[in-house]
């Protein structure tokens, strides 16, 4: 299988297979495998199936540089979701626009950042990010 014919995912899950303790990721003290991001993203993206989103949905993800941030990525695409970036120096406005503009009907945001008032949806995770796995 050529990689170029692969989406991200599927590269992940073939090299995940090929060398599982590869260093996929290394965040300041976090050292993330292949095998690890693999296993933890299809947990993800089993988890967002349960929330019975639809496939095509749109998921923001409001989080800043850190390895849950690339976990959520793959666990959205695994669903078969739309993952929105957020940039997490925006504004509540302007985060509130990007909501509604894209369609986002579920949200990752960093669980030590308060939720801003204007965010107006009912499914949304807080994304407790960690210094270890």
């Amino acid at each position: 299988m050529q990689s170029l014919n692969l989406t991200l995912p599927q590269l992940l899950r073939t090299r995940a297979k090929e060398n599982p303790q590869r260093q996929f990721l290394f965040f300041k003290d976090q050292l993330w495998t292949l095998a690890e991001m693999d296993v933890a993203s299809d947990g993800l993206a089993r988890e967002l199936r349960m929330a019975k989103l639809q496939e095509g949905a749109r998921v923001g993800v409001l989080l800043p540089n850190c390895p849950e941030y690339i976990l959520c990525l793959f666990g959205i695409w695994k669903a078969g979701l739309v993952a929105v970036p957020i940039n997490a120096q925006l504004k509540e406005p302007e985060i509130a626009h990007i909501l509604k503009d894209s369609g986002c009907t579920f949200l990752f945001i960093d669980a030590a950042r308060p939720t801003p008032a204007a965010i107006n949806l009912s499914l949304i995770a807080c994304v407790k990010r960690s210094t270890s796995k």
